[in-house]
């Protein structure tokens, strides 16, 4: 060992100190070698006899006084990378995906927002106005069914819609986005163009149910994931403005479609929004490009979703939306066929879901500011209340005035909900590569309301021989129990991440 510049030669020290000093080396040496991940030697260094030693322990007992002081800060620097090491293997709160791994903007974040809107704008437009559809059919060509059977085509549409998304999900994380969004198109145009000829029950449920189900539910989470991908900070506003689309589309949809329906017939209403919705769709796959994410391994899709089957906040929070979704669609189908027999005016009863998505429209964005500052759960959860409770209203809704105020309170609510979904399913994730599968997992649970709540309201509808009571508290009850649900998963979100901004 070198001696220390200048030399000096320190007092002999006793066999205590020695032992103090022996015992201090060694302390130090398993802690270096703890950070190293290295186990400790096992064999004891020991000195003796007159060796120089360049530096002593903190306090040396004994015959020897030497007087050398140690950085406080050195020690608890030493404690606290010590706990790291120690509480990196214990279960500790999750952290939040940081903010900085997200480019928060730029021209391609952008485009894709435009893109997603333009999608949900095409698409969802008419998913939100089966109600028109509904009642032109049971008019003309369904006219000898009842509305519970016709009520399925659109319940087998949402159903093919989310139900899809999983796997879609995972072709996303896979890098397939480009792929599905052509494809998804090119279903979507195939299968409007062939409604516009469809002219019985089996043609029309081919076509709008199951063509046009599995068109949208190809691009649907591919579309929305891209964009979720370029945010986390302002990615609830981001969706909102996304889902926004679709409450644009269903304002002038049902317009469109309820005038002209009586003017020049089925089939040629729905070859012009057919041709509005093949131009909107081929500039989204011309220009809307998914975000290049630093090369990394993809998550194991059976361990990834055994991870999410342990955690609590998962169930609750798809359980929470299974009911909010049941509640709304029963509303979004019978809504207008409701007004239109119960004394409201014709004329409100025609633009009542352009009304509707109207104010779904403000809801979708104003949501996505609140949802950005105060959590997406923390946002969700009155929304969804508030949205249950009007539902109720319903009942009262026989007059224009009490109708139009109806409308628009129902119409807010759940526009927020809808916009609020995919940012509480994107909210679980743990890291950007699970996002897709997150959200597919999520939509199955939105898929099976969406299949079965409008068919069941339809059937309590008939039993209760045209009485509305018995599936409006139907359609209320679900909504409320969906917003405890999600209630529940808030607390348990807040356990999770360690924070209250959920």
């Amino acid at each position: 060992m070198n001696n220390p510049a200048p030399p000096t030669k320190l007092p002999r020290l006793t066999a205590e100190a020695l032992d103090s000093l022996t015992k201090s080396s060694e302390s130090e040496t398993n802690l270096k070698l703890a950070r190293r991940g290295r186990p400790s030697s096992p064999d004891r260094l020991t000195l003796s006899g007159d060796t120089p030693v360049p530096t002593a322990p903190p306090s040396i007992s004994g015959d020897t006084e030497v007087d050398l002081e140690e950085d406080p800060s050195a020690n608890d620097l030493k404690q606290k990378k010590f706990i790291d090491l120690e509480s990196a293997t214990c279960c500790t709160p999750q952290p939040e995906i940081a903010s900085s791994d997200f480019p928060e903007g730029g021209l391609q974040a952008y485009t894709a927002v435009a893109g997603a809107f333009l999608v949900m704008m095409s698409t969802f437009a008419l998913s939100n106005s089966f109600g028109c559809f509904l009642q032109e059919y049971q008019r003309n060509q369904l006219s000898d069914y009842p509305a519970s059977t016709i009520t399925w085509i659109g319940s087998v549409h949402i159903f093919l819609v989310f139900g899809t998304s999983l796997i879609s999900g995972i072709g996303f994380d896979r890098g397939y986005f480009r792929i599905q969004l052509a494809f998804g198109s090119s279903l979507w145009v195939f299968g409007i163009f062939m409604l516009s000829l469809s002219k019985t029950f089996i043609q029309i449920f081919l076509s709008q149910a199951i063509c046009l189900g599995l068109g949208l539910g190809i691009m649907f989470t591919p579309v929305l994931s891209c964009v979720g991908s370029y945010f986390h900070r302002k990615r609830a506003l981001m969706i909102g403005i996304c889902a926004s689309g679709g409450a644009v589309g269903a304002i002038f949809l049902p317009i469109l479609l309820n005038t002209f329906f009586e003017s020049h017939g089925f089939a040629a209403s729905v070859r012009i929004a057919a041709y509005i919705m093949t131009a909107t769709l081929l500039l989204v796959n011309l220009t809307m490009r998914p975000r290049s994410l630093p090369t990394k391994s993809t998550p194991p899709f059976v361990p990834l979703v055994a991870k999410m089957a342990r955690e609590p906040s998962t169930w609750l929070t798809c359980f929470g939306i299974f009911g909010g979704v049941v509640g709304l669609f029963v509303v979004m189908f019978y809504v207008q066929v409701f007004v239109r027999s119960h004394g409201a005016s014709p004329v409100l009863g025609k633009y009542s879901l352009a009304i509707l998505n109207s104010a779904a429209f403000f809801g979708r964005l104003i949501v996505g500011v609140t949802a950005d500052h105060f959590g997406m759960f923390n946002t969700a959860v009155p929304y969804v209340f508030a949205m249950s409770l009007s539902i109720f209203a319903l009942l009262g809704a026989t007059t224009t005035g009490g109708t139009l105020t109806f409308l628009l309170i129902f119409g807010f609510t759940s526009g927020s909900f809808i916009s609020l979904m995919a940012s509480c399913f994107m909210a679980l994730a743990d890291d950007v590569s699970e996002i897709g599968v997150r959200l597919g997992l999520g939509w199955i649970f939105v898929a099976v309301a969406g299949l079965l709540g409008s068919p069941v309201a339809g059937a309590i509808l008939g039993a209760s021989v045209g009485s509305y009571v018995e599936p409006v508290c139907f359609a209320g009850g679900m909504g409320l129990v969906g917003a405890v649900l999600l209630v529940l998963a808030r607390r348990s979100l807040v356990g999770k991440k360690g924070t209250g901004r959920v």
